[in-house]
């Protein structure tokens, strides 16, 4: 996964049919702290609503499975929703942070390693 800093904090969801309404994580690394997640999210048929995720570079963290996300708002600079997960986001807000002089913005970054997976990221 690269570089983790030691200021990386995060909620990490495994198992089935999660359900997790009115949540907020935060990660506190900044700009500079690189790979940081606030959330690592590995279930099938996880739901999250009305929560918030608040992060810099890689906030989000899609790992793996069916996910739904409605009514979230997800924050970062560099791609701050990441995976290999088949994920739909609805009614969502994306904050897009002011990356450092030497980055460039990126909402999304697909994981998929095999082209026949049925994965994605629908904003």
């Amino acid at each position: 996964m690269g570089n983790l800093n030691n200021k990386m904090k995060c909620i990490c969801g495994r198992g089935r049919q999660i359900h997790r309404p009115s949540n907020g994580v935060r990660n506190t690394a900044g700009p500079d702290g690189h790979q940081a997640w606030a959330a690592r999210v590995q279930a099938d048929r996880a739901v999250f609503a009305n929560c918030r995720f608040e992060g810099y570079q890689d906030t989000l963290y899609v790992q793996a499975h069916g996910q739904f996300y409605r009514s979230c708002i997800v924050s970062g600079t560099i791609d701050f929703i990441f995976g290999d997960a088949a994920v739909v986001f609805q009614n969502r807000i994306m904050v897009v942070r002011k990356p450092n002089d030497n980055q460039q913005n990126m909402v999304t970054a697909q994981g998929r390693e095999d082209k026949q997976q049925a994965t994605g990221i629908v904003l």
